[in-house]
């Protein structure tokens, strides 16, 4: 592999790595898709379960490792599948309880068809 090549894939693995951390650093907060585990460690061979992660709780992400998740939901701290989670919105749109009314417009004027030319009558 030449000097060239070498800087290339350099440079692309800094980006790489500069994106992922900026992804996960702006991932500040997620909600669990489907109930989910959560372990003290990222694996579910070797790790034991620590707690429970109902669908639509909502938890704060510490950083991500692969296919796993740290998250924080209270006092607990600990693993979950990153597959579980989506990020969270944060700024919602709040629902408009009394919507303002549509006003409806005024049918148009209809337009009256040129019948041509008006013949001139002739005065005795």
């Amino acid at each position: 592999m030449n000097q060239k090549t070498r800087k290339t894939l350099s440079a692309l693995l800094v980006m790489l790595l500069v994106c992922s951390f900026a992804v996960t650093a702006l991932a500040e907060s997620a909600m669990a898709t489907q109930n989910a585990y959560v372990y003290n460690a990222p694996s579910e061979e070797t790790a034991y379960v620590v707690g429970m992660l109902e669908a639509g709780d909502h938890v704060s992400v510490n950083f991500a490792q692969g296919n796993w998740t740290d998250i924080t939901i209270g006092n607990l701290t600990g693993y979950v599948l990153s597959s579980k989670l989506i990020p969270a919105i944060e700024n919602t749109v709040p629902v408009i309880s009394n919507p303002v009314p549509v006003i409806q417009q005024p049918d148009p004027i209809p337009v009256i068809p040129n019948p041509g030319p008006v013949p001139v009558i002739q005065q005795p």
